[in-house]
């Protein structure tokens, strides 16, 4: 593979797969766009150009030493694979799949794909595995989809096997678009919601009037709303920037409140001021919106004085005992950098709902 911005090429015995290799995109902010945003606004591009091609999406993984559901990309009609899936592992497949589906009269299809010791190896991941694969034409998908992905906001999509019918769900709630049934249409927003309030990349499936109906969320990287500037805080942004997630630092209050209003169920708050003027108006919104982490830094004396002045503005027992503080797990961190890893791992813990025990110690997948 050649250098990004330039295509490479590589042959299989059915056809020549060209890959536009994605680099890091700037916004006009100077920000860096993820892969899936840009993904995303390709799609945008397509579909105004009334481009055909087809969406190709990770439904579920089984082994490869890592998570990939939710993964996606898309393959236009030249059999150009616009970024990489995997690291290349499933590419030069791609474009024959995709190229069956338009020729065919089929909306979507479903394949299982095995990936060998040899073709992980060579894609950098851990081990083998397999993959369960949604092909979808692009024409059939709403596009507010593709806002949402663009522009880094949580949102569901339903699909039926065999159907035209997709349909977008919001973090609002909102719907756009239907399903074959009213059944399924309830079904799917009930699960939609679920989904939509758990924070990375779920699916669920089900069956229903002999339908196969799938329902996948795409909950974005996190930003992080750290309020109070020190050397931790720039520990912290340097941490977060590892892991792929935006991070804002703010220092008055009224900016906290009105960049929080900007959040979604999967982001974080984390306060290391200690005045309480500064930080409980804050801390009291976070809590109560009940959604994201919500983490404070501070000892265990500054723990309770915190819980007395939220309590003193108004949030009940139930919201305060949603407060991590003092933030982090116990690893025995001394130095910024230190407590930046403690307080990323906790909120990695929340997010996956997972037990922060030793590997050794469970039973399970290593990866969710």
């Amino acid at each position: 593979m050649t250098g990004a911005g330039r295509p490479g090429l590589i042959e299989s015995p059915h056809v020549k797969v060209e890959f536009h290799v994605l680099g890091l995109p700037h916004d006009s902010a100077g920000g860096t766009l993820r892969p899936m945003d840009d993904t995303a606004n390709i799609a945008r591009s397509w579909r105004r150009e009334q481009r055909s091609g087809v969406f190709v999406r990770i439904v579920e993984a089984r082994g490869l030493g890592r998570a990939a559901n939710g993964d996606f990309t898309m393959v236009d009609d030249h059999h150009v694979v616009v970024a990489p899936l995997l690291g290349g592992a499933l590419d030069a497949r791609l474009p024959a799949l995709c190229a069956e589906l338009v020729e065919s009269s089929d909306i979507n299809r479903m394949y299982t794909l095995s990936i060998d010791d040899r073709a992980a190896g060579a894609a950098g991941l851990t081990c083998a595995g397999e993959v369960d694969v949604q092909l979808q034409r692009l024409d059939t998908l709403p596009d507010e989809l593709w806002e949402a992905l663009a522009a880094g906001r949580p949102v569901a999509l339903t699909t039926s096997l065999g159907d035209s019918n997709a349909s977008v769900h919001l973090a609002d709630r909102t719907v756009v678009g239907t399903s074959p049934t009213a059944d399924i249409d309830d079904q799917a927003a009930q699960t939609a919601a679920r989904l939509l309030s758990t924070p990375g990349n779920n699916y669920e499936s089900f069956e229903t009037a002999g339908r196969s109906v799938i329902v996948q969320c795409w909950n974005p990287q996190p930003t992080v709303i750290i309020l109070g500037a020190n050397a931790l805080a720039d520990a912290l942004r340097s941490q977060f920037a590892l892991l792929g997630w935006t991070v804002s630092i703010v220092e008055d209050a009224d900016v906290a409140i009105t960049t929080f209003a900007g959040t979604h169920p999967g982001d974080a708050v984390l306060v290391l001021e200690h005045s309480p003027e500064i930080s409980t108006p804050l801390l009291a919104a976070a809590l109560r919106a009940a959604r994201g982490y919500v983490g404070a830094l501070g000892s265990r004396k500054t723990q309770v004085v915190r819980r007395s002045h939220l309590a003193r503005a108004g949030a009940t027992d139930d919201e305060i005992a949603r407060l991590h503080g003092p933030a982090g797990l116990d690893i025995g961190n001394r130095t910024p950098a230190e407590t930046a890893v403690s307080i990323a791992a906790e909120i990695i813990t929340f997010r996956s709902g997972r037990s922060a025990q030793p590997l050794q110690a469970t039973a399970g997948p290593i990866t969710k």
